[in-house]
């Protein structure tokens, strides 16, 4: 056995030392990435020792970014192997108050060519890197040295890493296919020794030991079952000449003798008679299995598995008894036997099978046959007929009738059965109504309605005008036992009451009190008819015409009121009754008599001498007095008022002046009447101008009075609000109003105020990345923030009322990170700050005319973190 192993040396370099073909050459770096294994293709380059600044290799840690490595420890595997740490150049921190800390990747080289290396990160990945990557990350209590074992220090990982290739550019070599990451970072993947080729499958047989493909390892077969070894070797060894020993063996397969024929089966499937070869039986239809087995197999030693099949016809079982129905024929139980029922008298089949036969599944054909009782169908109803009883519609039940009250059984049968054949008996009963007989005519009485002479039928009487029932029925009806309800009507004529005595009246004629007598009445003397009838007659409802006769006493028609004159004395309106006057104050009695009397003839006793008479509304108006004169106010007009009304310049006279717009009343009435001496009561009005109360007196804050013509009436006074104020309510010009007030309010002016938006928003705590040329996303809004103009998500404020706005910004930056930010109105730079790094500040704050629909951002020019909530953007306005 020869076993050719190759030498692999391992030692520590002193100095880091990367592979020849790998510096000072730029290659194309392919990869997965580790968080969502996207295929990334990019370049890389080495130096002797580090990747230089900007690197494809960039990372981000806290803000802090990494670009930029030197190579730290080698260690030289085989002549295509090595192990190689790079640290990064840059460090992070995690505050102000931290430690510094760096990030290191341990790389495991394998060359395939000059043109063309494989290696795999040896470390598990770090999620707080930005992005994602399988990097050495120690925490700040355990930086190590940098001359630390290399292995077991900077190389350890518990998932396995993918393979990452550099190409150089421009060449096409490929990775083998058996590139792979074989052993942890001290051990090599190369290992040559003698095999021998692969064997080709052999047929119908199994391999049931196998050392392997080297050198003396052996392979074992076996024939599968079934099959035995015609030619070749069934054990095989790898010779030092890499060929195998013997040849391939060859399996062949046995043979099973036929099988003799199976009484009432088929066969229904047959494979061949060789090894697992099978027959397959079925039991004729209507017979089954009783023994042996329907399949048989070919087996290993040339005999058929199991025992022949026997197959014996099939038997249903024994069918449940039927209700209401008899056996009328049956030829057994065995496969295509019969049985056949009938149901019984009355009764019908609803479902199921009346002939059911033995099927080949031993059951019996259909279903049990159900017989049901038969019925009879409905029968229509019976005119003037009802039920009287009914057992049920089936076989044998009965349904009785009887005729309603008042008709009587002319044809058919009262009592009906139900029939075997599903008829009723009989036939069905026809009712027909009762009559009653003819009626003998009655005195004084007419028919005033008849309905007929049947059962219920009516006949209405109605006694003669004046004539009344006295017994007897006006009404009456046919009854069931064919004869009229109560007895014939007996009409006489009526008599009416006798009235009462008329007051004041008398009675002058009288006929009777029977239907249509009369009689007359006549008032007393002095009296007359004011309501009801001096004439009644008795009517034929017992009650005299007309009413009883209201004679009263005679009286005068009301008088027409007298001019200036009053009542005294009244006795009433009747005849004889008097009524006295006096002339008004202010009046006197020309000429004439002051009382008058009511006659028999319902006037009054005649016109007072001397009385004047004068038409008025259409009435005779008599006057005896004459009123008093005042002189005319008319002829002296009164300054700055108007007579608005005016009723005369006689006794109780009255003139009413108002004051014009404008003017009040200070002294003097503004009514004035005509009194019993002649002359005005009161003294004549003076109408000055009216005045509103000095606005000088009380001063408007923030305001200046610009103009003003006086507080008179129409007067006015107008404000202006001082410089930097502006009116809020009231009014700047008021006038002087003709109810002594002036119009509005008072005005009031206030410094100019904010309405529209203000808010602040800063950074979350610890580092915020950010990215060159994109806003800035101010995530943390200040919980007292008006409006919703700004977009957290984007980090862009919109505008939404043109105006003038207060915009303020402040940053600061990370540790040795200097930033560089500028403040933008849509896409032009307004103003710029900068700090240096070790978490250095600066602020800006501007006022800015801004139109709607304006977008203002914070964006960053340069730099790669921003320090916590020291960083704000703030927006105040629009500044009225």
């Amino acid at each position: 056995m020869y076993i050719l192993l190759i030498k692999i040396n391992l030692f520590l370099d002193a100095i880091c030392i990367l592979p020849e073909e790998l510096r000072n050459t730029e290659w194309i770096y392919k990869y997965t990435k580790p968080d969502d294994n996207t295929p990334v293709s990019t370049t890389l380059r080495f130096q002797n020792t580090i990747l230089p600044t900007q690197s494809s290799i960039r990372l981000n840690a806290l803000g802090t970014t990494m670009d930029a490595w030197t190579c730290i420890s080698n260690l030289t595997l085989s002549d295509t192997e090595s192990v190689a740490v790079f640290k990064s150049d840059t460090s992070y921190t995690d505050g102000p108050f931290s430690g510094n800390r760096w990030l290191y990747f341990c790389m495991k080289f394998t060359k395939v060519t000059d043109n063309l290396f494989y290696f795999y990160l040896l470390s598990d990945v770090d999620n707080t890197i930005l992005p994602n990557e399988r990097v050495f990350n120690p925490p700040e209590n355990s930086i190590p040295d940098d001359s630390d074992p290399l292995c077991s220090t900077f190389c350890q990982y518990t998932s396995e890493p993918k393979i990452r290739t550099l190409q150089k550019t421009g060449t096409t070599d490929v990775v083998p296919s058996d590139a792979a990451l074989c052993t942890p970072c001290e051990s090599p993947c190369e290992e040559q020794v003698i095999a021998c080729p692969d064997l080709a499958p052999v047929n119908f047989t199994t391999i049931t030991a196998e050392t392997g493909t080297n050198y003396q390892d052996n392979i074992t077969y076996a024939c599968n079952t079934g099959y035995e070894l015609k030619s070749g070797d069934l054990i095989r060894e790898c010779l030092a000449d890499e060929s195998w020993s013997g040849s391939p063996p060859v399996c062949e397969i046995l043979a099973c003798p036929d099988l003799a024929p199976v009484n009432f089966a088929t066969i229904t499937a047959e494979t061949g008679k060789n090894y697992q070869g099978t027959i397959t039986y079925a039991c004729n239809t209507g017979y089954e299995l009783k023994s042996g087995d329907l399949i048989r197999e070919c087996l290993a030693d040339e005999s058929w598995s199991g025992s022949p099949p026997v197959c014996e016809i099939i038997a249903c079982l024994d069918l449940a008894p039927v209700n209401f129905a008899t056996i009328t024929a049956e030829t057994g139980k065995n496969y295509q036997g019969t049985i056949t029922y009938a149901c019984t008298i009355g009764y019908e089949l609803k479902s199921g099978d009346l002939t059911r036969q033995c099927q080949d599944d031993k059951a019996w054909s259909g279903s049990p046959p159900v017989c049901e009782v038969v019925a009879c169908p409905d029968l229509a109803p019976v005119n003037f007929a009802t039920i009287t009883a009914e057992t049920g519609k089936n076989y044998q039940d009965r349904i009785n009738y009887a005729c309603n009250t008042g008709y009587e059984l002319k044809s058919g049968d009262r009592t009906r059965q139900c029939q075997d054949d599903k008829a009723w008996s009989g036939s069905p009963p026809v009712c027909e109504v009762v009559a009653c007989p003819d009626l003998a005519p009655v005195n004084f009485a007419t028919i005033t309605a008849e309905t007929g002479k049947n059962y219920q039928d009516r006949i209405t009487y109605a006694c003669n005008t004046g004539y009344e029932l006295k017994s007897g029925d006006l009404t009456r009806q046919c009854q069931d036992d064919k004869t009229w309800s109560g007895s014939p009507p007996v009409c006489e004529v009526i008599a009416c009451p006798d009235l009462a005595p008329v007051h004041f009246a008398t009675i002058t004629a009288e006929t009777g009190k029977n239907y249509q007598d009369r009689i007359t009445y006549a008032c007393n003397t002095g009296y007359e008819l004011k309501s009801g009838d001096l004439t009644r007659q008795c009517q034929d409802d017992k009650t005299w015409s007309g009413s009883p006769p209201v004679c009263e006493v005679i009286a005068c028609p009301g008088l027409a009121p007298v001019h200036f004159a009053t009542i005294t004395a009244e006795t009433g309106k009747n005849y004889q009754d008097r009524i006295t006057y006096a002339c008004n104050t202010g009046y006197e009695l020309k000429s004439g008599d002051l009382t008058r009397q009511c006659q028999d003839d319902k006037a009054w006793s005649e016109v007072l001498q001397s009385a004047q008479l004068y038409e008025y509304d259409e009435l005779e108006i008599y006057t005896f007095a004459e009123a008093v004169a005042c002189p005319d106010l008319r002829i002296a007009p009164i300054n700055f008022a108007t007579i608005t009304a005016e009723t005369g310049t006689n006794y109780q006279g009255k003139v009413t002046y108002t004051c014009i717009t404008g003017y009040e009343l200070k002294f003097g009435d503004l009514t004035r009447e005509c009194l019993a001496d002649k002359t005005w009561s009161g003294s004549p009005p003076d109408c000055e101008a009216v005045a509103c109360p000095d606005l000088r007196i009380a001063p408007i804050n923030f305001a200046t009075i610009t103009a003003e013509t006086g507080t008179s009436y129409q007067d006015t006074i107008t404000y202006a609000c001082n410089t930097g104020y502006k009116l809020k309510s009231g009014n700047l010009t008021r006038e002087c109003l003709a109810d002594g007030s002036w119009s509005g309010g008072p005005p009031v002016c206030a410094y100019s105020t904010v309405a529209g938006h203000a808010f602040t928003a800063t950074l979350p705590l610890g580092y915020t990345p950010v990215s060159i040329g994109s806003p800035i996303k101010y995530t943390l809004i200040n919980s007292a923030s008006i409006g919703s103009e700004y977009n957290a998500a984007t980090g862009i404020y919109t505008v939404a009322k043109p105006g003038i706005y207060l915009i303020s910004v402040s940053m600061m930056s990370g540790l040795l990170t200097a930033s560089h930010l500028t403040i933008r109105k849509n896409a032009d730079v307004l103003v710029w700050l900068y700090t240096n790094n070790d978490y250095d500040m600066a602020s800006q704050t501007i006022n800015i005319n801004l139109a709607a629909n304006d977008k203002i951002s914070v964006v960053v020019n340069s730099g790669s973190s921003l320090f916590s909530v020291y960083n704000t953007f703030s927006v105040f306005g629009p500044i009225e």
